[in-house]
């Protein structure tokens, strides 16, 4: 049985010899697959060469870190993802989020006055990292779930997100 688990923080000798370290995105009982921090290497071997790390993930603070995504669920999606999720403000859930996957924003339902704030909220963060104008929370929330677990700077992952689409908003 692997020694390691989904989420935990790995350190492993990389190209000339430099260390890398990275969470575990899939353990399995003899290899790993690792997204290392900045998420642009995907590393797969035996545990073996790996070992675990203190280091951990590099954070961006900001003004949405009072808020946090629990329970998120990707369940697949046709021009979207298809997910639902706890969006959570300073450990209490203020509401549930979900899109159908099918080309449309994501939908908020809960406290609508706690949403408004953190729409609000979101737009600052917005303005701060370079995320896309529309739907700040929408975007705030893709890059917590899919970057922020491997310290992906915000203001990086938007600049590359306008230029792999082409689209400077």
């Amino acid at each position: 049985m692997s020694i390691f688990k989904n989420g935990d923080r790995v350190h492993w000798l990389g190209e000339a010899g430099k260390e890398v370290h990275g969470t575990v995105v899939r353990a399995g009982k003899k290899s790993l697959r690792v997204i290392a921090d900045g998420g642009k290497i995907v590393a797969s071997g035996p545990v073996e060469c790996f070992e675990k790390s203190d280091i951990p993930v590099k954070t961006f603070p900001s003004n949405m870190d009072k808020y946090s995504v629990r329970k998120y669920r990707y369940t697949g999606g046709e021009e979207t993802p298809q997910f639902s999720a706890e969006i959570i403000l300073n450990g209490k859930r203020i509401a549930n989020a979900s899109n159908a996957g099918t080309g449309g924003g994501n939908t908020y339902y809960g406290d609508m006055t706690a949403i408004a704030k953190a729409r609000t909220e979101a737009d600052i963060w917005a303005m701060e990292t370079g995320a896309p104008s529309y739907e700040t929370l929408d975007s705030w929330l893709e890059w917590y779930v899919n970057a922020r677990p491997y310290g992906v700077d915000p203001k990086e992952y938007f600049a590359e997100m306008k230029t792999a689409t082409g689209n400077p908003a």
